[in-house]
Order: C-alpha cells, then sequence, then structure tokens
C-alpha cells in the first residue's frame, strides 16, 4: 500500500510540475541547474522557478530521478519509473515553447500560403487567444507578405505568437516534401 501510494504522489507531483505554467527552451541547458535544490521546494515554487525560466521541466524530471536514485535503494519505495518520463518532459517543455496551452486540446494556428510563390493568403486560428493573435497574420496579409516573414521574424518567448512561427516551419516542411 505505502509504495502504490509513493507512486501516485511522484506520478501526481510530476504531473503538476511537468503541466505548470511557463518554461525556458528546451536545450537551453538540458543539464539538471547545480544551483537548483529540489529538496525541500514546493509545487507553487517549482512553477515560479520554470515560470522564471530559471528550470526547464526535463530538468526537473532529471533532478527527481537523481534524487530517486539516491534515495530508493534505502527507502524501497517505488515500483516503476515511466521510461520515458524524460522524453515526455522535454515535450511539455516544446508544447509551452510553441504557444500551446497544456489542457487546452481546441486552439489551432493554420497558415494558408500560395504553394510557388509563397505569398500569405490566409490565416486561421481557433480557441483562446485567437483575437489576441489574428492581429499579426492581418498586418503580414494586408502587407502581401509572404510566409517566411514567420520563419525570419523574432517573436517574444513564450507568447502564443510564437505559435506562427512553428505554423510556417510546418507549413514549409510540408511543401518541402511535395
Amino acid at each position: 500500500m505505502k509504495k502504490c501510494f509513493a507512486v501516485l504522489m511522484v506520478s501526481l507531483a510530476a504531473f503538476v510540475l511537468i503541466g505548470g505554467p511557463g518554461a525556458q527552451r528546451v536545450g537551453a541547458g538540458s543539464d539538471p541547474p547545480a544551483s537548483f535544490d529540489v529538496m525541500e521546494a514546493t509545487i507553487p515554487q517549482l512553477q515560479a522557478a520554470m515560470a522564471s525560466g530559471a528550470v526547464t521541466s526535463k530538468q526537473l524530471v532529471k533532478l527527481y530521478l537523481e534524487r530517486i536514485a539516491a534515495y530508493e535503494p534505502t527507502l524501497n519505495a517505488f515500483i516503476t519509473v515511466n521510461p520515458r518520463v524524460v522524453a515526455e518532459a522535454e515535450h511539455r517543455d516544446l508544447e509551452r515553447a510553441r504557444g500551446q496551452i497544456r489542457g487546452d486540446t481546441t486552439g489551432r494556428l493554420k497558415i494558408i500560403f500560395h504553394r510557388e510563390t509563397k505569398e500569405l493568403l490566409g490565416v486561421h486560428i481557433i480557441g483562446e487567444g485567437a483575437s489576441e493573435l489574428l492581429h499579426i497574420g492581418q498586418a503580414v496579409l494586408i502587407l502581401k507578405g509572404t510566409v517566411e516573414y514567420f520563419v525570419e521574424t523574432v517573436f517574444n518567448y513564450p507568447t502564443l505568437a510564437e505559435a506562427y512561427k512553428a505554423a510556417a516551419f510546418n507549413g514549409l516542411n510540408k511543401l518541402a516534401r511535395l
């Protein structure tokens, strides 16, 4: 019973931490930061550290895995640890970097452009925050811009506007495969 409770608590903590708001880009320091201590940190403190960019989901998971490795031989409290937990944490960091909000499965941004000239023909945005993003596509559309504008532009991070860059890369990659 104690082992099941321990696994449940670690799973719950990992879910809350990985699903928490904000994070630094993946790859910007994938190794656990030397100055960050998870031993006495609360979940709100960990989420604040992620929001400030002090640590990523991937780094937090690695810190907890190190802690499990250090104490498990003595405590014998874990039945199993998800072997994909680091990859899943990295995926959560990428989702936040692309401006996708955890739990919102309905938000989408689609860029429509001419196959040969790459001129922007339209932008479709569905979901929470759509009205705050539409003006970017509208401006490029009115100025007869191309999809490359979104690839070459630097967007604030982390913001939902970065979804334009992800959509542009996605569209251009699909075009390259044709």
